[in-house]
């Protein structure tokens, strides 16, 4: 089942690509809730499934999106079985800025274990892309910083968040859920 982050991927106008590892979906999940809270107009694959049409759906998506922004994890690069290395093609292809959010300290010179050998030559090309290196940050350090080196809100005004929604198994429409608003995040 595709991932679900909490709330609704945008889907017209201005947003970002949102291209990550799916044994990585709860880090990331963690920075795109607050980005949203953020205001911050993101697209990723929630709601359809692996197959044609999420392969249309992705590349539709890339093209329609202002950048992509890559998530960089040991994940990413152990193994050379990630959709994740044919976004950064697809986006590429489409002539779109490319992001990278570096959440976890890779150094194939002192551990190569930590990028694959088929992958080495597609880490160096990621790694020569704008980024940021936030491993072991707080989430909210990750967003503030994402935020003013990536300027994903500059020159337009934030979005109000997306609706939020519960996570479910199910294949079912999302399910507005109740905040308090003394506090600034959902419950899960």
């Amino acid at each position: 089942m595709a991932t679900n982050f909490g709330f609704m991927p945008v889907l017209e106008g201005k947003r970002y690509f949102i291209s990550y590892k799916s044994e990585d979906a709860e880090r990331v999940g963690a920075i795109t809730r607050r980005l949203n809270e953020m205001g911050v107009p993101m697209w990723y694959d929630y709601g359809i499934e692996k197959g044609e049409y999420w392969e249309k759906e992705i590349n539709r998506n890339i093209k329609a999106s202002e950048a992509v922004i890559i998530f960089a994890t040991k994940a990413l690069f152990a193994a050379n079985d990630t959709w994740v290395r044919i976004e950064f093609d697809v986006a590429k292809m489409y002539g779109k800025k490319r992001y990278v959010v570096w959440l976890d300290a890779l150094d194939p010179y002192e551990h190569p274990e930590d990028v694959h050998d088929d992958l080495k030559i597609w880490y160096w090309n990621v790694a020569r892309l704008q980024g940021i290196k936030v491993a072991g940050c707080s989430v909210d350090r990750i967003t503030q910083t994402m935020v003013t080196e990536f300027h994903l809100i500059q020159g337009m005004p934030p979005q109000p968040p997306s609706p939020t929604f519960q996570p479910t198994e199910a294949k079912a429409e999302p399910i507005a859920i109740q905040t308090n608003k003394k506090t600034s995040s959902a419950r899960w």
